[in-house]
């Protein structure tokens, strides 16, 4: 419940951050990509801010995201051989993870047709908001009650790091640009 509600005050507190930060519309949407939890919460911010910030933070979150491919893959393979986990020292592979791969490889070698391509985008769009307000729509303020206050100030803790701790380092490596 705590990640809903932290991307939830990404999607307004990037935007006015931006503002003040004296950073480029691009290097903003980077910072945004490498710090904001999920593809739609990054969408949405990155939207508030512009054009260049949307694009930047859709292709460093998706880097992100594609990086999470080879990790799985080689936890998976650690927790296989260690044979102590729920798998029985059976590799588990995550298929979804494949098929992002695949997606996002064919989409890079353009093996679809371009005229197809608007269409894809409409629904990607689609499903893109579908999504959000899924999200939206799977937050009960009664569950987060029920939470309690430590998963709440612990999400609000690794929110500020992320946003304190992000702007930094991205600062340095990319700057103002």
């Amino acid at each position: 419940m705590a990640s809903p509600l932290a991307g939830t005050l990404a999607m307004f507190s990037y935007p006015l951050i931006y503002q003040f930060s004296g950073m480029s519309e691009q290097a903003f949407g980077i910072y945004i990509g490498s710090t904001v939890h999920e593809v739609a919460q990054a969408v949405a911010a990155g939207e508030a801010v512009g054009g260049e910030a949307l694009q930047a933070a859709v292709v460093v979150k998706l880097i992100r995201v594609m990086m999470l491919a080879p990790f799985i893959l080689l936890l998976s393979t650690f927790l296989a051989r260690r044979g102590d986990g729920e798998g029985g020292g059976k590799l588990v592979i995550p298929w979804f993870v494949l098929g992002f791969v695949a997606a996002a490889g064919s989409n890079s070698l353009q093996v679809l047709p371009p005229a197809l391509m608007p269409a894809i985008r409409l629904v990607s769009q689609f499903t893109l908001a579908i999504a959000m307000a899924a999200l939206g729509v799977q937050t009960r303020w009664s569950t987060i009650c029920q939470a309690g206050a430590g998963p709440m100030v612990l999400a609000l803790i690794l929110f500020l790091l992320l946003i304190v701790g992000g702007f930094f380092p991205n600062q340095w490596l990319i700057g103002a640009r």
